[in-house]
């Protein structure tokens, strides 16, 4: 172990170091303790224990938030300055004449609106499932069922098959 990597009693390396925020958050977002070690100069042992017995879960916890808050916002914005990219090189393309880089600018410019409406929930490409109640198995048996037990009443039974026809047939 290098001379002076970890504290001793009473004194944390992390602690008294001029780096401790980097190290704080390094630690919280999981970066490697021997990346760290070699980062910082402060023993494997002793990282774990700073971790350990000087992190609070609500340092880590608000650490990790910010970390993922941060990077959507990134990607957001990456995606907005290379949609701008891709639409100044359309325009070059096409003030120039050249209709295939035009062509091929369109296509990365689609992509990329793509890209973003899916990111901001402005476009669901997830399966859309529909299900016919009226062909299943179960309707059919319970639609028998309830015309069944309305036999005794053949006024309501008749009103009744009357309704379900109608709807059947896609009527309100």
């Amino acid at each position: 172990m290098a001379e002076g990597t970890s504290g001793g009693r009473g004194k944390c390396r992390a602690c008294n170091s001029e780096k401790q925020d980097d190290i704080n958050k390094q630690l919280a977002l999981r970066v490697s303790l021997r990346k760290l070690e070699r980062r910082y100069g402060i023993s494997h042992q002793a990282l774990l224990d700073h971790r350990r017995n000087h992190l609070s879960p609500a340092l880590i916890a608000l650490t990790r938030a910010k970390r993922l808050e941060g990077s959507a916002r990134t990607v957001a914005e990456q995606l907005e300055d290379l949609l701008e990219e891709v639409r100044s090189m359309y325009k070059a393309a096409k003030k120039s004449r050249n209709f295939q880089q035009a062509l091929q600018a369109l296509g990365k410019l689609l992509s990329a609106l793509e890209l973003q409406a899916k990111i901001s929930g402005e476009l669901d490409d997830r399966p859309q499932v529909t299900i016919n109640i009226q062909q299943s198995q179960e309707w059919v048996q319970l639609r028998a069922v309830i015309l069944e037990v309305l036999e005794p009443y053949p006024e309501v039974e008749r009103r009744l098959a009357n309704r379900l026809r109608v709807l059947e047939k896609g009527g309100a």
